[in-house]
């Protein structure tokens, strides 16, 4: 008889669900970071929102257009009194 086997999801993630506070401590020396915990989570907000790192910047982009587009407005004169021109040499008005 043969055998079976079966292929399980393996998420290395999963494996590890605490954080490794001296490697963290390590990071936040080196790079000049801070460790913050969450029982202290208002003392980072502030410390992020008085950092002038992390400045709000705010881009606009401002793209003007004519209300009329003055190309389509001159063919559509051109193209209005020149189908008038021909209607009245049609009818024999001019």
């Amino acid at each position: 008889s043969f055998g079976s086997f079966k292929v399980l999801d393996y998420n290395i993630e999963q494996q590890f669900t605490t954080a490794n506070k001296s490697k963290l401590e390590i990071l936040a020396r080196q790079t000049g970071g801070k460790i913050g915990y969450i029982n202290e989570l208002d003392i980072l907000l502030e410390n992020i929102q008085n950092n002038p790192q992390y400045t709000s910047i705010q881009k606009s982009k401002i793209v003007s257009t004519a209300l009329i587009d003055f190309r389509w407005l001159l063919a559509f004169i051109v193209v209005s009194l020149s189908l008038e021109w021909f209607i009245r040499k049609y009818k024999g008005l001019v």
